[in-house]
């Protein structure tokens, strides 16, 4: 009996020992485990989070601007109102829900801004957004006292909600503060904005504004050409720019062409205006007028006319939504346009010398 006690008890001794070098070992294996867990998680967070960039890079490459906070200004990139990730997530590989929440299950917190600026001397709206996710730790934090830069807003280990007092997006000194702002402890932080997009389509703006300048003094110079080798009496007395359906009041009615003629007698005994006809036989209709899509099909027609890219009809700098539908704003173009001295509007010219065409950006009130 003594021999089978003092087996038994060898027996609870040796499990015991085999309980704590069981522990021991658990606690050197789990302890570099979990480190390694958690690194690859923050590797992940920082690939989702360069992902999510590249999606908002390519939404504002298509939009013109950056999905809102607000669902409700997000109607246009879908047929419903959306919140900022769904819209993101048409771009994007990870789903709305990954572009949420982080690798650990917490919401990220969105910011947007729009702030209209001046870029190379024309007024935009330039957005700004950042993203940010807590670490390793779930819990957000704000920069620590003396580190160089702003930190994001935080309030009792949570991200302050976008309009908060505090947030970046407030005071005189916003885009400063954008571009110096940090994220706290193991934080993440995306920022973006489409300043840059924004001046490049101003560039390519005013290279389709040059090109088409170039394109219409060919396009009189041929046709100029034309009438004078014909050795017509009248040829200095055309308008050989491609004709537009005009403004006209019922004063001038009579003065300028709102259908396919070439010829058309001014009323009183005024000045003949004679237009060569364009390719198509018709007026390039509405390109000065606020109807929207005929001046957008008259601003395609004008550059097929020229010989130009149908892409050339448009500001890329303004972008117009109609339902799902975004469409570049198309310019204003003007045959004749209306004399504007000191802010106030002349006359149209009825004889020469005609005023050059013109083509704008922007609507001239002038030619209402």
């Amino acid at each position: 009996m003594v021999a089978k006690y003092h087996h038994a008890g060898m027996t609870l001794v040796e499990t015991i020992l085999m309980v704590i070098v069981f522990s021991i070992l658990v606690t050197m294996i789990s302890s570099p485990f979990n480190k390694f867990i958690d690194n690859y998680r923050q590797r992940v967070e920082q690939k989702d989070m360069l992902e999510i960039q590249d999606a908002m890079l390519s939404f504002a490459k298509l939009y013109n601007r950056l999905p809102s906070n607000v669902v409700a200004d997000n109607t246009y990139c879908d047929n419903g109102g959306n919140t900022w990730n769904e819209c993101l997530a048409v771009f994007c590989s990870l789903s709305s829900q990954d572009i949420l929440n982080s690798v650990w299950g917490d919401e990220r917190s969105y910011v947007h801004y729009v702030n209209s600026e001046d870029v190379l001397g024309m007024t935009m709206d330039i957005h700004y957004a950042t993203l940010v996710s807590a670490g390793v730790d779930r819990n957000a934090e704000a920069v620590s006292t003396g580190v160089s830069g702003k930190g994001i807003a935080v309030t009792n280990g949570v991200y302050d909600s976008y309009n908060n007092n505090n947030w970046w997006t407030k005071g005189a000194n916003h885009i400063q503060t954008f571009q110096e702002i940090q994220p706290g402890g193991d934080d993440h932080l995306l920022k973006f904005t489409d300043l840059m997009l924004k001046v490049e389509k101003y560039k390519q703006t005013q290279m389709r504004l040059e090109n088409i300048g170039s394109a219409l003094a060919s396009y009189t110079n041929s046709h100029r050409q034309q009438q004078l080798m014909a050795e017509n009496d009248d040829a200095e007395r055309i308008i050989y720019y491609p004709k537009t359906a005009e403004a006209v009041s019922t004063t001038d009615s009579a003065k300028f062409a709102t259908s396919a003629v070439d010829d058309i007698t001014a009323a009183s005994g005024a000045a003949a205006l004679t237009f060569i006809a364009n390719s198509y036989g018709n007026p390039v209709n509405d390109v000065q007028h606020v109807n929207y899509k005929a001046r957008l099909t008259g601003m395609v027609t004008l550059m097929r006319i020229l010989g130009l890219p149908d892409s050339y009809c448009c500001n890329a700098t303004m972008l117009d939504v109609d339902g799902t539908n975004t469409q570049e704003r198309p310019f204003f173009y003007y045959a004749n346009p209306i004399e504007k001295n000191n802010f106030t509007c002349g006359d149209r010219p009825q004889d020469i010398p005609f005023n050059p065409a013109r083509i704008m950006a922007e609507s001239s009130s002038c030619e209402y």
